[in-house]
């Protein structure tokens, strides 16, 4: 069983980045200003210890490694007091692939930093481009290399629906990512938010965002890829509560696109297993999957029970747990 992971987060939005890539407005989905090493260390001395296992203090929102070597060691100090007397396990943090060269990566093997996750977003040349992102797919491959020969954790975040970017295009980033080692990922569906350039582009039309639908299927086929692989994926999604409203986007912003990638997956490998051994039209099945998925395998609003029960025919649909099953198994039962 995997350890269970929570990080405590610490936000620092915007600093160090070089670029202001096409899709990013870190203060909208923060926010928040940023914080200061001194304010960060005085939140870090509320922590109780000893922590839970598998706690980690996080810092996320910018490009963590390029806002200074004075700035980055402040924090780095202030996380690491916090780790030696028992509040947190290590140290989680978040950067631009163009922004971890060997002497960064020296400088953070000499704190309690376990993981690093890098932006890579696409590993596609034309859509980093398009997205004003700075660096290009050989350094993503060259960075992942670097933090994996360096010793630390891998986590590759990459991005569906970008300008320019396709289905195939996606499912190689996710791949690539794989095959440099990672550990971990996290899949964020575009999100349009205002004050950022593709705000502009979508309101002229020169940029058209993905449905939801769409967007949990983009999800979900990456997903795939990483589930495959044995990378664990940590989120899908931006987060329910970090204070986005429609009113911030483009379009509607869906906190529930990761359970609704979740669900695909699993409607999928049920219709497999009923496509192996078609039931007769009207029958009654039951359908068992791992303990705590039954959510996901109903689907949001019943979908997938719907799904299934209209094109299959079927006359009724039971979902149960069965706590010898594994992550996205199924096993059907013909009453």
């Amino acid at each position: 069983m995997k350890q269970k992971h929570r990080n405590i987060p610490v936000f620092v939005p915007h600093e160090g980045c070089p670029h202001a890539c096409v899709f990013c407005n870190q203060k909208s989905i923060t926010h928040s200003s940023g914080i200061t090493p001194h304010e960060a260390q005085e939140e870090f001395n509320k922590l109780k210890s000893p922590c839970e296992p598998g706690t980690q203090i996080a810092f996320f929102g910018g490009s963590f490694t390029a806002i200074g070597t004075d700035r980055m060691t402040a924090f780095l100090n202030a996380a690491a007091e916090a780790v030696k007397r028992g509040a947190a396990e290590s140290i989680r943090l978040s950067t631009r692939p163009d922004a971890v060269d060997d002497e960064i990566l020296n400088i953070l093997r000499s704190f309690p930093v376990r993981s690093i996750e890098l932006g890579i977003q696409s590993i596609s040349d034309r859509v980093l481009s398009a997205c004003g992102r700075g660096h290009n797919a050989a350094q993503s491959i060259d960075a992942m290399k670097r933090v994996k020969k360096a010793g630390f954790e891998l986590g590759g975040q990459m991005m569906t629906g970008l300008p320019e970017s396709t289905r195939e295009d996606e499912l190689e980033t996710a791949r690539a990512i794989c095959c440099c080692g990672a550990d971990c990922s996290r899949i964020y569906p575009t999100v349009v938010l205002r004050g950022t350039k593709l705000y502009e582009l979508a309101r002229e039309g020169k940029y058209i965002p993905r449905t939801r639908e769409e967007s949990a299927e983009d999800a979900a086929s990456a997903y795939r890829v990483f589930f495959d692989h044995g990378v664990n994926v940590l989120r899908v999604g931006l987060c329910a509560n970090e204070g986005l409203s429609d009113e911030d986007c483009f379009g509607s912003f869906d906190p529930a696109v990761g359970e609704m990638c979740l669900s695909i997956i699993y409607r999928d490998e049920i219709e497999k297993k009923l496509v192996s051994s078609l039931p007769p039209r009207g029958s009654q099945i039951k359908i068992y999957v791992p303990e705590g998925d039954v959510s996901q395998a109903v689907g949001q609003n019943k979908s997938n029970r719907i799904y299934l029960t209209v094109k299959y025919g079927l006359s009724r649909i039971g979902f149960y747990e069965n706590c010898s099953l594994t992550r996205f198994e199924a096993e059907i039962e013909v009453d």
